[in-house]
Formats: structure tokens, sequence, C-alpha cells
């Protein structure tokens, strides 16, 4: 589990409360909220993070099968 800076669980509970018309004694719900808010997005940029690096694995993987394929002698 990614740990947050209480500024940033702050930050992101502040513009919920904003976004929900700054109503009264949502403060714990709020939190709550700004945490998973936060866990959401660290989890969807981990994935994406991921996903490049696999992206990447594989067009090396296929530089890599075409070099052998060019510089193979093949008979005739």
């Amino acid at each position: 589990m990614t740990k947050f800076s209480e500024k940033a669980i702050q930050e992101a509970a502040y513009y919920i409360w904003e976004n929900n018309g700054r109503p009264s004694n949502t403060g714990s719900r709020d939190w709550n909220s700004a945490i998973n808010h936060l866990s959401a997005t660290a989890a969807l940029n981990q994935a994406a993070q991921i996903a490049s690096a696999q992206k990447k694995q594989t067009a090396n993987l296929s530089m890599l099968k075409s070099y052998i394929n060019l510089t193979a002698k093949k008979p005739f």
C-alpha cells in the first residue's frame, strides 16, 4: 500500500469537499475518499508504468528477432 503525505490527503479531501458543495460534517468521509482516490491514482500510474515497460520489452524482442533473421545465413 502506498503511503501518502498528510498534505496530499488534505488537499485531495478539500477538493472532494469543494466538489460536493461544501457539505457539513463530511470531514471523515472526505478524508477516506481522498485516500481511496489517491490509492486508485497510484495504482493506475503503476499499471501504466508496467505496461510501458512491457511494451518496451516487446519492442526490444521484436528488434532482436529482426536482427537475428537479417544476420542468419539462410540456405538456398
